[in-house]
């Protein structure tokens, strides 16, 4: 038996239903602009889903319009209603995203066999709960910041992070200071003029001194090697 679409199985709907039960028993549902067209009695199948629970689906009725307006994915929407139509069978398009789909099947709460279906037909593997220690001194991480204890743990780590942090950079600073603001002192020495002769006298009393500075200099060196 080939596939029907949602279009096709709400005209056999019809067909089956008479026009003034039909009447009564029409539903609209809008889906961020586009409109759907189904009867109560198909969602009510699944009466623990949102749709198809009537104290849960009355929070989202338009009284003006006469219809339910849901601002979700309508692709996706396309997919869950035909999933109340076909009687359970529930495909995702290839245009709507994997978790954009999963979203919109807990949204409209189509319970669990919903998403072991998607999760099948997907290939999924549910991730395994890791089982935590009983040991509380090694579950202190859970701690944090929920109880006394464990906010009192979270101030303690963060100032002696900022502690850390802080000394590093205050050696950091000091190092830089040193090697980038050197300075190399030369001790002054004192030159007894009396040492030398009385023409290199002369000289640097006539203002030759810078001339012969870098012979004193020399001479000086010489006689100290």
């Amino acid at each position: 038996m080939r596939d029907l679409s949602h279009q096709q199985i709400i005209g056999v709907e019809r067909r089956k239903v008479p026009r003034n039960i039909s009447l009564q028993n029409r539903i609209i549902i809008n889906i961020s602009g586009v409109r759907f067209e189904t009867f109560k009695s198909t969602l009510e199948v699944y009466p623990n889903t949102l749709l198809g629970n009537p104290k849960r689906r009355k929070y989202y009725y338009d009284n003006i319009l006469d219809e339910y307006f849901f601002d979700r994915h309508r692709g996706c929407f396309e997919a869950i209603l035909y999933y109340y139509q076909s009687k359970g069978r529930l495909r995702r398009p290839n245009s709507v995203p994997l978790d954009t789909f999963l979203e919109e099947i807990i949204f409209f709460d189509l319970g669990q066999d919903a998403l072991a279906q998607v999760r099948k037909d997907e290939n999924l593997k549910e991730v395994e709960k890791a089982q935590l220690p009983r040991n509380r001194c090694r579950r202190y991480g859970d701690m944090v910041p929920v109880t006394a204890l464990g906010r009192l743990t979270a101030v303690i780590c963060a100032l002696a992070g900022v502690g850390t942090i802080g000394m590093l950079v205050s050696v950091l600073v000091d190092r830089y200071h040193r090697v980038y603001n050197r300075k190399l002192y030369i001790k002054p020495e004192q030159i007894d003029f009396n040492e030398f002769s009385d023409e290199e006298n002369e000289d640097l009393e006539m203002g030759h001194g810078n001339i012969h500075g870098d012979s004193l200099i020399v001479n000086i060196d010489d006689r100290e090697e």
